[in-house]
């Protein structure tokens, strides 16, 4: 009996079929990779999305928790809220809040009560004209941005400060 005459285990056929195996394999591993990560940042984006939107919403319907935060201990207030009326925004509280944003000892635990975890966030308030408000030489303009982001969303809303119309921006990002 003479094997190696009839069926040959490596005949260019399997050759080929194990070829166009290993290939679809390949493109299987790196398309998966791809859809992977992409999957990865919309659920970052949504997640970033529903925080922002909390928190915006938040800041400009709420007077928060308690309603006269400004006043109290940093550790006892519960959530902030800068409205003295819907979309009507208290000049102290606005002002107090900037500067907790731009504390370094406080921005991590001002973003935790604002929902946003960790994200960074910037939050600025604009006139009319698009320029920044400044208030008693500090620029309405605090907290941070991520250095070369993979993910930044900007949201704004429009409310009244100190009697004008303004926007005020959110700006939610996380590093790469």
């Amino acid at each position: 009996m003479f094997i190696g005459q009839r069926g040959q285990f490596f005949s260019p056929d399997v050759m080929a079929a194990v070829g166009v195996f290993l290939f679809a394999l390949a493109f299987f591993w790196s398309a998966s990779s791809s859809i992977y990560s992409q999957t990865e940042l919309i659920d970052l984006r949504r997640t970033a999305d529903e925080g922002a939107h909390m928190a915006l919403n938040n800041l400009v319907l709420s007077a928060g928790e308690p309603t006269n935060w400004v006043s109290e201990d940093f550790l006892d207030i519960n959530s902030f809220g800068l409205a003295k009326s819907p979309n009507v925004l208290d000049r102290e509280k606005t002002v107090a809040l900037m500067n907790n944003l731009n504390s370094d000892a406080n921005y991590q635990k001002v973003k935790e009560k604002l929902g946003l975890g960790v994200f960074d966030f910037r939050l600025v308030l604009l006139d009319s004209a698009g320029a920044i408000f400044n208030e008693s030489g500090l620029d309405l303009n605090a907290g941070n941005t991520a250095a070369n982001p993979k993910l930044i969303l900007i949201y704004k809303r429009a409310v009244y400060y100190d009697g004008e119309e303004a926007v005020l921006e959110g700006i939610v990002s996380l590093a790469s």
